[in-house]
């Protein structure tokens, strides 16, 4: 203990055997979706929406994947891998893609309703320990609801 000889008010700090968590990284998503240039064979790096207009061409601020871009960025997110698939071919292809990612931490697919799709992402992410971003499917509570009732029973 430190020893005080004159009056007022003191701070003594006491060090704890507990350390602190150190945080994570939670900037780097992956989405996946329908690009109307879906002749990409692997994920693309961008850094803006821009970035993203610029390699997707076509699929802009209006497609479902250009919003889910869009707003990633709109909430501060700094760097995203987009997977572009073309029109028609399953979105659980274009996880793949993401495979070459080394820094993974959000997964989005967005526009995706189905199931057995939604089950693969999930286990995709297990595997890469990311978190998955699932839209709901529209306003239908009584769909959300089985949804999330059906995913919560793969276990993740």
């Amino acid at each position: 203990m430190v020893e005080i000889d004159y009056p007022g008010v003191y701070v003594e700090e006491v060090a704890f055997g507990v350390s602190t968590i150190a945080g994570v990284a939670t900037s780097t998503a992956g989405f996946v979706g329908e690009a109307a240039s879906g002749e990409h064979c692997a994920a693309v790096n961008v850094k803006s929406v821009a970035d993203f207009e610029r390699t997707f061409r076509g699929s802009g601020r209006g497609s479902e994947l250009g919003v889910a871009v869009s707003q990633f960025f709109a909430g501060g997110g700094s760097e995203a891998w987009v997977a572009g698939v073309p029109k028609g071919t399953p979105l659980s292809e274009g996880l793949q893609r993401l495979d070459a990612v080394d820094t993974l931490n959000l997964l989005c697919l967005p526009g995706e309703t189905e199931v057995r799709v939604w089950r693969a992402a999930l286990e995709y992410a297990g595997r890469r320990r990311a978190f998955v971003l699932i839209d709901p499917p529209g306003a239908d509570l009584d769909r959300t609801v089985a949804l999330a009732e059906s995913l919560a029973a793969s276990g993740s």
